[in-house]
């Protein structure tokens, strides 16, 4: 893990896509858009819909 974590292409702030491109957006943004998507997702599919993977 080490390695990936050193890695210097590694993101170390979020980013939203935009088009074809990627923005710089803030850590409060980010998660905030992260559960509005979520919820969304469980809206319309359900909560099996949603899983988690920790490696």
């Amino acid at each position: 893990m080490g390695g990936l974590h050193h890695d210097p292409d590694r993101l170390r702030t979020p980013v939203r896509r935009v088009g074809d491109t990627f923005e710089l957006i803030g850590w409060d943004e980010a998660l905030a858009e992260i559960g509005r998507r979520l919820r969304r997702i469980r809206r319309e599919h359900g909560p099996s819909a949603i899983g988690m993977y920790s490696y």
